[in-house]
């Protein structure tokens, strides 16, 4: 996190010899991103998304592209995190709040992993909290409460996760009642275009 290189990948490779696969993927991936190495990065991405993608759609191995930046691949990807998140299992897969952080969605990555437990906490907060690499997090308004929220308190004290659904005729919108941030935006038309992330960014409902 301190932008030392070497000495990370040094540690990376101490790592894999002792068999931490996790901690072998991630950080990689990190490193290779750096150094501007894409095709290290993907490497590495898809060795992550491997570890991680239990309980996702075959689809979702997209996000592997959109976290390089491909704007196709990060129109897909939100796609099919507002298909996941309509009917969202308890827990989540880690990797829809790290995807929607990754590809530029910081308030609503966030919120999304504040208002839902995940099978791996710790991938999120260690990448994102725990690092240096993401400064947009901490620069993030939301940010500043994020750690009073519902999914960091222990397992038992958590309340019930409550969602309200707002319907419109142009759109569905499901907010989370313990963050208020919008979290599902699905056009009633189904030829939108739109992706929730522009409907969220305007702050209006979805114009279709």
């Amino acid at each position: 996190s301190a932008g030392d290189l070497e000495q990370a990948q040094r540690m990376i490779e101490r790592a894999r010899e002792a068999g931490l696969k996790s901690a072998a993927s991630a950080t990689p991936l990190e490193i290779a991103r750096a150094r501007g190495d894409r095709v290290q990065a993907r490497i590495h991405g898809l060795e992550l998304y491997s570890l991680f993608s239990a309980g996702l759609a075959p689809e979702t191995s997209v996000f592997v592209d959109a976290w390089g930046g491909d704007a196709d691949a990060v129109a897909r990807s939100i796609r099919l995190i507002d298909d996941y998140l309509v009917d969202a299992p308890d827990p989540i897969n880690p990797l829809i709040p790290m995807t929607l952080v990754r590809i530029g969605e910081v308030e609503r990555g966030l919120a999304v992993f504040a208002d839902h437990r995940t099978s791996n906490d710790a991938l999120f907060l260690g990448l994102f909290l725990g690092t240096r690499l993401y400064p947009q997090v901490w620069a993030s308004p939301r940010s500043r409460n994020f750690c009073a929220r519902p999914a960091l308190r222990p397992i038992g004290t958590r309340p019930v996760r409550r969602r309200t659904v707002r319907k419109t005729p142009a759109a569905t919108i499901a907010v989370s009642d313990a963050s208020n941030m919008p979290l599902v935006v699905r056009a009633a038309n189904p030829t939108c275009r739109n992706t929730a992330a522009a409907c969220l960014s305007a702050h209006v409902y979805c114009p279709c």
